[in-house]
């Protein structure tokens, strides 16, 4: 189990106001970019189910798992062509049900402080060039903790932050534009999980009065993991995802988001049946604010 969490968690994946709706043929401007001087409030939510099979036979075990997350991003000018994003996370809860029994974290939670409460301690430092292109990341603050390690690994948090906004055209594009994007994610060693993924924009319409262009997309997963010291390996086929997302283009970034990830893992497990995992992941991402800081 602990092996499947920790390499699900790795894909866990996949999100003012003065712009006019654009008219047919009129292009727009898609890039990516942090405003400088504000700070940034994200609500990620996530339902996952995973189908389990037992060892030795019998019916498989559903495995239910619903998290609410949210965090914040503080961006702040570094030096010149080089942005500080300071990540900041308030709330963080899940629910985990499996063969008949849940078990609640939330991260507020007196009692979780030694585990799940070790996550709003973080403050990491992520640090960007003006066209949203990462750079590094500083001050992670999770050495004495490997649950939280495990939870918040740096790959995650750039995926948090970054979504399909490395994927944006660098130049304006209009209504009906096409555009593929692949991404590669090393797994610390160990192997790589391929990410490919097809773009449209489809129209520009509102969110809360802000216009904003709608992207739908679709990609695949694919990729071979071999577990350390000989525990095994885990292949990625049938694995697929589609989701949309409001893009803000007077701000450069996501106003909510919606994707579904159809996961499929072969897992070949020393010393166990090999046995294929299929998992459904549903998320949402939400901007619930944008303030001075």
């Amino acid at each position: 189990m602990k092996i499947l969490s920790r390499y699900l968690s790795a894909l866990t994946i996949l999100a003012s106001s003065s712009l006019c709706l654009a008219q047919d043929g009129q292009k727009v401007d898609l890039s990516a970019k942090f405003l400088v001087g504000k700070r940034y409030v994200l609500e990620q939510k996530l339902e996952q189910t995973t189908e389990m099979q037992v060892p030795g036979g019998g019916d498989a075990q559903e495995m239910t798992v619903d998290m609410t997350m949210q965090m914040a991003m503080a961006v702040e000018r570094e030096k010149e062509n080089e942005i500080k994003v300071g990540l900041s996370f308030e709330k963080m809860i899940m629910e985990t049900n499996m063969m008949g029994q849940t078990m609640k974290m939330d991260a507020t939670d007196p009692a979780q402080k030694a585990t799940m409460g070790a996550v709003l301690d973080m403050k990491p430092t992520m640090y960007y060039t003006d066209d949203f292109q990462f750079l590094r990341m500083e001050d992670f603050g999770l050495e004495d903790n490997p649950i939280a390690q495990q939870m918040m690994k740096e790959d995650t948090l750039k995926q948090m932050v970054n979504g399909s906004l490395e994927a944006m055209p660098k130049e304006p594009v209009a209504p009906g534009h096409q555009w593929s994007y692949e991404l590669a994610m090393p797994m610390e060693g160990i192997g790589e999980v391929s990410v490919a993924s097809d773009y449209t924009f489809e129209k520009m319409e509102e969110v809360d009065g802000v216009p904003c262009a709608l992207i739908s997309y679709t990609g695949t997963i694919d990729g071979d993991i071999t577990l350390p010291d000989g525990q095994g390996k885990i292949t990625f086929g049938d694995s697929e995802f589609t989701g949309t997302f409001h893009f803000d283009p007077a701000i450069g970034y996501l106003r909510k988001s919606e994707a579904k990830n159809v996961i499929s893992m072969n897992m070949q497990i020393a010393g166990q049946p090999e046995m294929t995992v299929p998992t459904v992941q549903t998320q949402t991402l939400k901007l619930k604010a944008l303030e001075d800081l």
